[in-house]
C-alpha cells in the first residue's frame, strides 16, 4: 500500500480516506401488513451528528402522494450531554412539491431541518407512514452513505397468513428470524457494526457493496387493478393491463401516417419517419398522479395537448405503428447513468422508465420516445447495457440492452498549436464525438453560455486559457449520431520557459485523470464503459527555434487497453499522434495491480515532454 500511495501522489491522483461524519446508533423500521393490499411503516432512527459535514443526516425527507400517506413524525434533539434541546413535529416541515418539474403531480415532499449544529449532537426521529395501495417495498440498505457508521439496524416484515412475497440478501445479512402466531407471521433482519467507508468511484459500485435486503409481494392491487409479479410474465400481463384502450389517434393524425407510409421505401425508415414526426409534436413531462404514475394518459389526450411522460409517450409511439401494422414491443427498464442494474432472478418493480423496442428484419430499433433530440436507436447512458423486462403478451422477460463498446465510444480530436516565444498558445480544436460521447450534446444544451465556458475550460488539462470562441452541432450518419464541437482557445504557459528553451507535455489536450478513477484504499477501479481516444495534433513552433528533443514512440497493448503515441517533425512542425483504448472492466485485488501498473505507463508517456529551443 505504501508503495501505491507514493506513486498515487507522484502522479496527482487523489487519496480519499473513510470518515465517519455521522452514526446510526439504532435503526428500526417495521413493514406491517394486517390486510390485503394495505401498508403501514413505521420507523425509529437515532443518529448521532459528529461535525458539519455530517449534518445532512439530521434532515429528515420524505414524499408522500394519494397513495403514500405520512401520517405522524416526531423529531426530538439532545445536544452532547443528551440533553433535549427540542421536539418538532411534522407541522414544523417545509412541504414542497417533490420536483417542481413534474407539471402534473400529486407527490409532495417534506424536509424537517433542526437549525441545530453544536456538535456532536443526536436526533432521535420515530414516522409512520400509510400505503392505500402498493406493489413494491422500500429497498432496505442502512448504509446509504459512505461517511455513516451504522451499530444496530433491524427491518422486520409482519404479515397476515397466507400472504406471500419474496426476499433477497446482499452483502452478509443472514436469513430472517421467522416468529410464528395464530394470525400473523413476523421477519426479522439485522445487522451490526458497519463501519464507514470510503467512497466508492460511483453510485452503483457503492450500492452493489452494501447489506441490504430486497422485498417484493408476489401479488397486489393498484388503484383496483390486479397484478402479480410471481414470474415476469405475470408482470407484463399486469402493465399490458394498464394500456389498454387507451390507444385511439384522431383522424388527421391517421390520414398523416397514411402519407408517410406512402413516402417510405422499407419498414425501418417508415419507423423512423414516424418517430421524427412525434418528436416534432410532442415533448417530455412527468405525470405523477395516483395510478397515472404507472398507467399512460391516453393517445387523444397526448395529441391534443403536446405532451406526456415516458409512458404515455411511448404509448402513443405505440399506437401509430400499430395503426400503420407495424409490432412493436413495451420495455422497462431502471434508467440512468449510474444505478444498480434490475435483479433478473427477483421478479419485481425495480422501473422508473419505459421505452419502445421495434423488431425488424435486421435488427430491434430501440426508440427513446421522451427525448426530442435523440435520433432513432440511440439509447446512450440512459438505458444502455442493463437488464430490461420486454413486453409481450404471455412472453414477457428480462433481456439485455446494447452496450456501447469501444469501436462506438468514439472522441476524435484535430488540434492545431501555435506556440510562440514565451510559451503561450493559440489552439484550433475539431472534436467529433461518437457513441455514449453524443450524450454531451444534451449537457450543452442545458447550460448557458458562461456555464459552457467553465465546463469547456474543466475539459483541458491545462487550466490558464481562454475559450476565445465555441460552437457544437450534431449530425446523423446512416447508422449513428455525431456531436461536433469546436473551439479556438488561447492558453497561457502551455509550454514552460527555461534557459532559452521550451517543454510542453505530450499529451495537451484531456488528462487520464478525467478519463480514469482510482480507489487506491480499496484497491479497486472501474471502467463502466469501454472508449477510444484518437487525438492528431500539430504544434508549429516559434520562429528562430529549432526542435530539441521529442520522446520515443511508444505503445502497450493489453487486456485493458492500449496506448499507442507517434510524435514525428517536419520543419518547424511537430506532429503528436495519441491512440488510448480503455476496456470495459472492474478491477480489484491482483487484477487491479496489473492495471494500475498500465496506468502508470499512460500517465508516464502522456506527460513526457517536447522540448525546442531558441536559434540564437
Amino acid at each position: 500500500m505504501k508503495s501505491y500511495l507514493f506513486i498515487l501522489l507522484l502522479f496527482a491522483f487523489s487519496v480519499v480516506e473513510a470518515k465517519t461524519t455521522a452514526i446510526i446508533e439504532k435503526a428500526d423500521t417495521k413493514l406491517t401488513i394486517k390486510r390485503e393490499n394495505q401498508l403501514t411503516i413505521s420507523q425509529f432512527f437515532r443518529i448521532q451528528v459528529l461535525a458539519k459535514e455530517g449534518y445532512e443526516h439530521s434532515v429528515y425527507k420524505d414524499y408522500y402522494d394519494s397513495f403514500r400517506k405520512i401520517s405522524s413524525l416526531k423529531y426530538t434533539i439532545f445536544d452532547s450531554q443528551g440533553r433535549k434541546v427540542k421536539t418538532l413535529r411534522k407541522s414544523d416541515a417545509i412541504d414542497l412539491l417533490l420536483n417542481p418539474s413534474y407539471e402534473i403531480n400529486d407527490a409532495r415532499i417534506i424536509i424537517l431541518d433542526p437549525k441545530y449544529q453544536q456538535y456532536p449532537f443526536t436526533v432521535e426521529i420515530e414516522v409512520e407512514i400509510n400505503y392505500s395501495s402498493f406493489l413494491a417495498f422500500p429497498i432496505w440498505m442502512p448504509r446509504y452513505a459512505p461517511d455513516l457508521e451504522v451499530k444496530n439496524a433491524i427491518i422486520s416484515l409482519e404479515c397476515f397468513k397466507g400472504f406471500e412475497f419474496r426476499a433477497k440478501e446482499y452483502n452478509g445479512v443472514g436469513n430472517p428470524v421467522v416468529q410464528e402466531s395464530n394470525e400473523y407471521n413476523r421477519y426479522t433482519w439485522t445487522v451490526e457494526n458497519l463501519p464507514a467507508s470510503v467512497k466508492q468511484l460511483s453510485h452503483k459500485s457503492f450500492a452493489d457493496d452494501q447489506a441490504k435486503v430486497y422485498l417484493a409481494p408476489i401479488n397486489f392491487k393498484l388503484d383496483g387493478v390486479d397484478g402479480s409479479m410471481k414470474t415476469w410474465s405475470d408482470f407484463g400481463e399486469w402493465f399490458l393491463k394498464l394500456n389498454e384502450g387507451r390507444n385511439q389517434l384522431m383522424a388527421e393524425t391517421k390520414a398523416h401516417l397514411d402519407s408517410l407510409k406512402v413516402q417510405a421505401s422499407s419498414t425501418e425508415e417508415l419507423v423512423k419517419m414516424v418517430y421524427k414526426f412525434m418528436q416534432s409534436r410532442t415533448r417530455y413531462i412527468s405525470i405523477q398522479l395516483g395510478i397515472g404514475g404507472f398507467q399512460p394518459i391516453p393517445t387523444d389526450k397526448v395529441e391534443k395537448s403536446g405532451y406526456g411522460d415516458c409512458k404515455a409517450l411511448t404509448n402513443y409511439m405505440k399506437a401509430m405503428l400499430d395503426y400503420l401494422g407495424i409490432s412493436s414491443n413495451y420495455i422497462l427498464a431502471r434508467a440512468g447513468s449510474d444505478v444498480p442494474d434490475v435483479i433478473k432472478e427477483f421478479p419485481s418493480n425495480q422501473f422508473n422508465h419505459v421505452f419502445l423496442g421495434v423488431p425488424i428484419s435486421s435488427d430491434t430499433l430501440l426508440l427513446e420516445c421522451t427525448s426530442q433530440l435523440a435520433p432513432p436507436s440511440y439509447i446512450g447512458t440512459f438505458t444502455d447495457d442493463r437488464n430490461v423486462l420486454w413486453i409481450e403478451s404471455g412472453k414477457s422477460q428480462i433481456i439485455r440492452t446494447p452496450e456501447y463498446t469501444p469501436l462506438d465510444n468514439v472522441k476524435k480530436t484535430d488540434c492545431t498549436v501555435i506556440l510562440n516565444e514565451l510559451g503561450d498558445a493559440e489552439l484550433d480544436i475539431s472534436v467529433t464525438q461518437r457513441g455514449v460521447y453524443f450524450d454531451e450534446l444534451f449537457s450543452y444544451m442545458s447550460m448557458v453560455a458562461n456555464q459552457q465556458e467553465l465546463y469547456n475550460i474543466g475539459k483541458f488539462t491545462h487550466k490558464d486559457l481562454t475559450v476565445k470562441s465555441f460552437n457544437y452541432y450534431k449530425s446523423e450518419s446512416e447508422r449513428e449520431p455525431v456531436l461536433h464541437l469546436n473551439f479556438n482557445i488561447e492558453a497561457k504557459s502551455l509550454a514552460q520557459k527555461f534557459n532559452g528553451k521550451l517543454a510542453m507535455a505530450t499529451n495537451m489536450l484531456e488528462s487520464l485523470d478525467q478519463l480514469v478513477q482510482l480507489d487506491i484504499v480499496n484497491e479497486k477501479s472501474e471502467i463502466s464503459r469501454g472508449f477510444t481516444i484518437v487525438d492528431q495534433v500539430v504544434v508549429i513552433i516559434p520562429e528562430n527555434h529549432r526542435i530539441s528533443f521529442t520522446p520515443e514512440n511508444r505503445m502497450i497493448n493489453s487486456e485493458f487497453g492500449l496506448i499507442n503515441i507517434n510524435i514525428s517533425s517536419d520543419g518547424d512542425k511537430i506532429y503528436i499522434n495519441r491512440k488510448l483504448v480503455m476496456n470495459k472492466g472492474q478491477y480489484q485485488g491482483e487484477t487491479f495491480s496489473k492495471y494500475f501498473d498500465f496506468i502508470k505507463k499512460i500517465k508516464s508517456f502522456e506527460q513526457s515532454k517536447i522540448v525546442v529551443s531558441s536559434k540564437t
